[in-house]
């Protein structure tokens, strides 16, 4: 009898499967080593799929080069806020962006997710901006939103 090959996962499920597995060993509240190389894998694919979500929700965003962390924390169960600056492919521009999602309970997938990318014109300055995203983002007056799920 001959052994069927096991599918691979899609890229959605492998990331799904490493943050369930990284927020497993958190508390809620507790920061995360933007390093651990689960959360590496992670942002790998969130790389890929926010721009996707920013399209599908009519804010027209291309694709990002990078994200850089400023924030990664377990916000609550099954949930993780990553705060930092998105890179576009198109210049070498840092714009602010905010990222929460949360894990479906019963399989390896994003339940929900919210993404907010860039600046209104005429917001704060770098540094006060850089501020507003180390305290979570919340005082960032968002030119994009969009949210998946």
């Amino acid at each position: 009898m001959t052994e069927l090959p096991q599918p691979q996962p899609t890229p959605e499920v492998a990331a799904c499967a490493r943050l369930r597995r990284l927020l497993s060993g958190s508390s809620v509240g507790e920061d995360l080593d933007p390093l651990q190389p689960d959360l590496v894998e992670v942002l790998e694919f969130l790389e890929r799929f926010v721009p996707w979500v920013l399209r599908e929700g009519g804010q027209g965003e291309g694709a990002l080069d990078g994200i850089e962390l400023l924030v990664a924390r377990k916000s609550e169960e099954r949930e993780l806020l990553l705060v930092g600056w998105g890179i576009p492919f198109d210049d070498s521009s840092r714009r602010p962006l905010s990222i929460r999602l949360r894990l479906s309970p019963f399989a390896h997938e994003i339940e929900w997710l919210r993404c907010r990318h860039g600046a209104r014109e005429g917001g704060p300055s770098m540094r006060r901006l850089t501020l507003a995203l180390l305290e979570g983002g919340d005082g960032v007056a968002w030119a994009r939103e969009a949210v998946y799920g």
